[in-house]
């Protein structure tokens, strides 16, 4: 599995959640909020909030079976 493989399975298993960034980090390797991006210009509609320093992140709409069939 690709490193933007895991983050979108991360997404999805958690599309009622927010993730904060160290979790992307930890499937999505260093640059796992890289991922996010590219995911973003796939069409992923990702939803972002920012607590002080930190930052969440939560799929707002799950993207078509087809689209998502590529990443899980």
């Amino acid at each position: 599995m690709t490193n933007k493989a895991a983050v979108a399975n991360l997404l999805v298993s958690n599309a009622k959640t927010w993730v904060g960034t160290p979790e992307i980090v930890s499937v999505g390797g260093a640059q796992g909020t890289r991922r996010l991006r590219e995911l973003r210009s796939e069409g992923w509609s990702i939803a972002t909030k920012r607590e002080g320093r930190n930052h969440f992140y939560k799929l707002s709409r799950v993207p078509a079976k087809k689209t998502l069939a590529q990443y899980i």
